[in-house]
């Protein structure tokens, strides 16, 4: 009780305060929080972007960041086409908890329903036709707690009595699966379960062309027939709305046809963390327009091309993390439109010639484990020709050869790790379109001057992490568009002089035992002592309605300055961990080492009546070398520019107040003037003073005359 009232304030606490509660927010019950939330916020969206997850999980082993292959994402499309806002209900399944009470309470027109096995709350049995009074019902999410984790663990069954026709998503976790006599329908035991017996149950089914024939199993009593179907499987024949179906970590050990028969409209299935070890043929035949397929986490030993066979619809494959050992070409059947194909942490030995050749649409491809090493043959990659994205791990090869790449002419990206100590002059003769090359790991340690020859468009190449000991001379001149450089966790201790091009952004030189002397002048510190940042891009959808929000990504990098990875000397001994560039500037005093210096303005106290000119007469400029700013440093120098230029603005300012003084002050003495000449003018009877007044004005500059009449009438100056 303890425990599962922790997990429902824990539930409670990750709820957003925006949402708000629909009409009826007053009869909620208590084991449950209701609220709005938007479809794309659910975790059903987010197993829709497990193709995209994948890829960004084996860039960030390789310590790189990922560019990965986008795709039509239709699954956000459905969700703008559909109701995007669900009324959304959350309960915790507690020991006290009746399901059939707690259900009762929930209110009808509810549209996303949560249900959550508290820890230590017994058995557990909803029933779906407990489910059918909810009609407006489209996700449902079920999570147990860990099965067989003790003697007298709580177990969650979920019992498939009924057919709800209206859910499109379903999300099973830790769940016990349980088939019902009244949906479970009976085979002939004598039939073989071949194409032409499927298409008796699905007339509307595309034609195939395999078909499996072989010697009759073992034929059972009735009763005991029944009894382990219903207990093997639960069908979700009736379900032919579901557009997402998860099954994850629920035990299950056997897959039938029948399991998916009619399912459609299904587009995503995930199947991962079970104990799968085999897949009958057909298995997924009663899914046709299936986009998405993850059998990770299971126990598979082999792949056939009559398992997956008929899955013309599918995008995204992934297999990883089971036992199959090898490829070849009667593993995989066609699939015309699959764009990743993830074959990942598997013990895969050897993938023989023309294994991918039904796979001439797939963009990325993902190979190899930790664990075992992998070999390849000549022609193992025929027909891939769009193949843009090729992931290798543990690659055991003596020599990298020209005829092993053959197949995939638009490879714009190759990552591989393994155990390489030879490449041949030609060996990428055959890939010519690459622009990212990550080779670490590769136990390589020569390189040839015509290693990368062929490789006009590469921009990043990544040789970190080997036992190269000596750079050839002109090895990087081949390369004319070369932008990133790793040659770091290596065993250089010097290069030649003008080694590195100038269409070099990044260079990493860290972690090798260099050997500091001046002939490091030419190195460039604010291109070495660099890292690549990958940082967010602001969306403002308030001010300029969403124009600033790409659709192809939503992050950017930049290079940003980092004194920490610059290279350390290891010899001369006095010098040991301490910066190339310190070394060269303050011991060696390297006069070749002259490095692109940034002008500093610092800024001294000034006051508003100090004019523009005197605060650049007082402003100091101090230049320091590169290595020795750090990103601070730049805030300090744009905090002071700031600064000086608020002064200059108030200078401004303060002059434009005294000049309006001035024009004030003129104005005045015009107007007395003027108040002089209408005083004379009626004493006087029209007498031309004015000029008079102009002409000892004029005479007398500066000085301001007055005037005024006695009383006998004449004019007298008054000092």
């Amino acid at each position: 009780m303890c425990c599962s009232l922790f997990y429902y304030l824990l539930l409670t606490s990750f709820i957003p305060i925006s949402y708000t509660l629909w009409e009826n927010e007053k009869l909620c019950p208590l084991q449950c929080t209701c609220y709005l939330q938007h479809l794309t916020e659910t975790s059903i969206y987010r197993y829709t972007q497990q193709d995209k997850e994948a890829e960004k999980h084996q860039s960030e082993a390789f310590g790189h960041e990922n560019n990965e292959v986008l795709y039509d994402d239709d699954f956000i499309a459905t969700f703008e086409e559909a109701k995007s806002i669900l009324r959304t209900a959350v309960c915790m399944i507690q020991t006290e908890t009746e399901l059939k009470d707690l259900l009762r309470k929930v209110q009808k027109d509810v549209n996303a329903l949560t249900l959550i096995q508290g820890s230590d709350s017994g058995n557990k049995t909803l029933k779906a036709s407990d489910l059918v009074q909810f009609q407006d019902l489209l996700v449902l999410e079920l999570q147990g707690v860990k099965l067989k984790e003790q003697q007298n663990a709580s177990n969650f069954v979920y019992e498939v009595d009924a057919s709800l026709t209206w859910l499109e998503y379903l999300n099973l976790e830790r769940v016990t699966l349980k088939n019902s006599l009244r949906s479970f329908r009976v085979f002939d035991k004598d039939e073989e379960v071949t194409v032409e017996y499927v298409k008796k149950f699905l007339p509307n089914s595309k034609p195939i062309a395999f078909v499996k024939k072989g010697p009759p199993t073992e034929i059972l009593p009735y009763k005991e027939y029944v009894e382990q179907m219903k207990n093997n499987f639960a069908s979700f024949k009736g379900f032919e709305s579901l557009v997402l179906l998860r099954i994850s970590d629920c035990d299950l050990n056997t897959l039938y046809w029948e399991i998916f028969e009619g399912l459609s409209k299904l587009e995503y299935l995930i199947l991962d963390r079970n104990h799968l070890k085999f897949i009958p043929d057909f298995a997924f035949y009663g899914a046709p327009k299936l986009k998405s397929l993850s059998l990770a986490h299971n126990y598979l030993l082999n792949i056939q091309l009559t398992h997956l066979a008929g899955l013309l619809e599918l995008e995204y494959l992934d297999l990883s993390h089971n036992n199959f050992s090898e490829l070849s070409e009667l593993s995989l059947p066609p699939f015309p439109k699959l764009k990743l194909a993830n074959f990942g942490d598997n013990p895969v030995t050897v993938i023989f010639p023309n294994t991918f050749e039904v796979l001439n649409t797939t963009d990325s491809i993902i190979l190899g484990s930790e664990e075992t090493p992998l070999s390849l043959l000549t022609n193992s990659f025929v027909g891939l020709k769009l193949l843009k994205k090729l992931t290798i791990r543990n690659l055991k090869i003596k020599v990298l050869q020209k005829e092993i790449l053959v197949g995939m002419p638009s490879l714009k990206e190759f990552i591989l790790t393994g155990d390489i100590p030879k490449i041949d002059f030609d060996a990428f003769m055959e890939v010519n379109n690459l622009e990212k090359l990550i080779m670490n790991q590769c136990n390589i340690s020569r390189l040839s001057v015509d290693t990368f020859m062929g490789l006009n468009r590469l921009k990043i190449l990544d040789l970190s992490k080997n036992n190269i000991d000596f750079i050839p001379p002109g090895l990087f001149d081949i390369l004319p568009n070369l932008r990133e450089l790793y040659l770091s966790n290596n065993h250089l201790k010097e290069v030649s002089k003008g080694i590195f091009p100038n269409t070099l952004r990044l260079i990493r030189l860290d972690n090798n035992p260099w050997q500091c002397s001046c002939d490091m002048s030419d190195w460039k510190p604010m291109i070495i002592n660099r890292i690549k940042r990958k940082i967010a891009k602001i969306c403002n959808q308030e001010f300029d309605k969403g124009i600033s929000c790409g659709k192809d990504t939503s992050f950017t990098y930049t290079y940003i300055f980092e004194p920490k990875v610059a290279p350390k000397c290891a010899s001369p001994p006095e010098y040991i961990n301490h910066s190339v560039f310190h070394v060269m500037r303050k011991q060696f005093k390297c006069s070749a080492y002259k490095p692109k210096l940034r002008k500093i303005k610092k800024q001294k106290n000034t006051s508003l009546e100090v004019t523009a000119k005197t605060i650049d007469v007082s402003t100091e400029n101090s230049y320091v070398s590169d290595e020795e700013n750090n990103f601070n440093n730049k805030q300090s120098i744009e905090t002071n520019r700031h600064s000086i230029e608020l002064n200059r603005q108030s200078n401004e300012l303060h002059r434009h107040s005294i000049e309006l003084n001035r024009q004030s002050n003129d104005l005045n003495t015009f107007l007395s003037s003027q108040n002089n000449r209408d005083v004379y003018n009626k004493w006087n009877g029209g007498l031309n003073f004015s000029q008079k007044s102009v002409e000892l004005n004029t005479r007398n500059g500066i000085r301001k005359k007055k005037f005024r009449k006695n009383s006998f009438g004449k004019i007298k100056k008054v000092l």
